[in-house]
């Protein structure tokens, strides 16, 4: 027998589940001294991932403004791999994320044999700032 689930249950719509999450952050604040330390604390979770990037960008930049040069996107493409191989040593039948971190695995080696083929210099220095065998 299955249990009774209601109609008001089955009309439930994505809107309606934004809603009631605002109102339950909205609450929290209200809970807080103020509702400045939950957005602090919400902002500062996510820039972690993104200054962890940006330090990254930085250290293989050619210049101010560069963020596309083989060497950062090598660098961030690492840094995605080395998370994707995480997630995939706990969730070892994620075969969707395996594809993924393949593709990223394979556009990386592209872009490295780009490099050697153009600037072996920088081959070789990319290899020792991320620790690749090649």
């Amino acid at each position: 027998m299955e249990p009774d689930l209601g109609s008001e249950n089955m009309n439930i719509g994505v809107g309606t589940v934004v809603s009631s999450l605002l109102r339950d952050v909205e609450n929290s604040c209200k809970l807080l001294d103020s509702p400045e330390k939950l957005t602090v604390a919400v902002w500062n979770e996510k820039m972690t991932i993104s200054t962890e990037n940006k330090t990254k960008i930085e250290e293989a930049r050619r210049h101010e403004s560069d963020s596309g040069s083989p060497e950062v996107q090598i660098g961030t493409l690492t840094g995605r791999i080395q998370g994707l191989t995480e997630h995939l040593k706990a969730h070892k039948h994620d075969y969707a994320t395996r594809r993924g971190l393949q593709m990223l695995v394979g556009r990386r080696n592209r872009l490295l044999r780009y490099l050697a083929r153009t600037n072996a210099d920088k081959y070789q220095e990319v290899l020792k700032r991320h620790g690749l065998r090649k």
